[in-house]
């Protein structure tokens, strides 16, 4: 039974840091476990830091974000375990102080690398956090994870037209309303496809 949980957390967490990945690729979030890695070599005390490097070489920082991807795929997995083994409800009363507690480990060591997001990565960071803790507790549905579909389409669409939006042309403005309008297209989908049972 505990190994289920386990699991569970593993699943999920994995699926959040593939989200979270490939956002981090078109700059809408920071890939977290990045930032767990240089809070971990700032808090090195030096000597143990140069040690490493000087034995490792280049190779001592893919080692920290390693250990950092493997530090936060065990969390998840024990999250998992301890949300079965509390016996927690398939409630969002559930979801919201779990997705809270992520969030606020993740804030940390972002405040600690120096690698603070801004407010809208902090927000997309949050949202996905939500949706992995429903997803690890099991609310919403068999379903309901489709909702990240059409989520990941529209910060896509305006994750980089918000950075880029003072300077982009009447022509790059066009091809971003373009790409909104195949989100929404998405989002229809999608909402026809979870509700419309």
């Amino acid at each position: 039974m505990r190994a289920k949980g386990l699991t569970a957390g593993a699943l999920a967490t994995c699926a959040l840091l593939g989200l979270t990945y490939t956002l981090a690729q078109i700059e809408v979030v920071s890939f977290f476990p990045l930032d767990v890695a240089q809070a971990g070599i700032r808090l090195t005390p030096g000597a143990i830091a140069s040690q490493g490097i000087e034995a490792l070489g280049s190779g001592a920082k893919m080692l920290a974000e390693a250990s950092a991807l493997l530090l936060v795929l065990l969390i998840g997995a024990a999250a998992g375990g301890v949300a079965l083994r509390l016996e927690l409800q398939r409630a969002w009363s559930n979801v919201l102080p779990l997705a809270a507690v992520a969030f606020a480990l993740v804030a940390i060591a972002q405040l600690v690398a120096g690698t603070l997001s801004d407010a809208i990565s902090l927000g997309v960071t949050a949202v996905l956090l939500v949706g992995w803790a429903a997803v690890l507790l099991g609310v919403g549905g068999g379903g309901a994870w489709l909702l990240l579909v059409p989520l990941a389409a529209w910060l896509a669409v305006l994750g980089p037209w918000y950075r880029r939006r003072d300077t982009l042309s009447p022509a790059g403005h066009q091809r971003g309303m373009y790409r909104a309008l195949a989100a929404w297209a998405v989002t229809d989908l999608v909402a026809l496809l979870v509700f419309a049972r």
